[in-house]
């Protein structure tokens, strides 16, 4: 192996650490997004049973987006960022929960309960 075969096989150490910090801290990120999500379908259920109502075709299309799109916009990072530098996957990363976060908040206040619940 010749002296430049040998700079450019070698990676640094710290790029895959500071992928792994930048995926650990995202995922925790859209995780508790998911987790509130999942909150606003519980509670609006059982705001619906409780009111002695169900909750309608576009409250279930609603509440069942916003569990998943945190989900997906993480899945779909890591995939689509499998191979990009750090700086780069930062910026996907923080981009796709801005967009989660603003589609989220959105969606609750275009949707209020009164239309979820039948």
């Amino acid at each position: 192996m010749t002296a430049r075969e040998d700079v450019e096989t070698r990676r640094p150490v710290a790029r895959p650490v500071a992928r792994a910090v930048i995926v650990v801290v995202f995922g925790l990120l859209l995780a508790w997004d998911a987790w509130e999500a999942v909150g606003n379908l519980l509670g609006v259920t059982g705001t619906a049973v409780a009111l002695g109502t169900s909750v309608s075709p576009t409250g279930w299309i609603v509440l069942c987006f916003g569990v998943a799109l945190p989900i997906a916009g993480f899945v779909g990072v890591l995939w689509f960022g499998r191979h990009a530098r750090p700086a780069t996957l930062l910026i996907a990363f923080a981009t796709v929960t801005t967009v989660v976060a603003a589609l989220s908040l959105d969606l609750l206040a275009i949707y209020g309960i009164g239309t979820l619940i039948v």
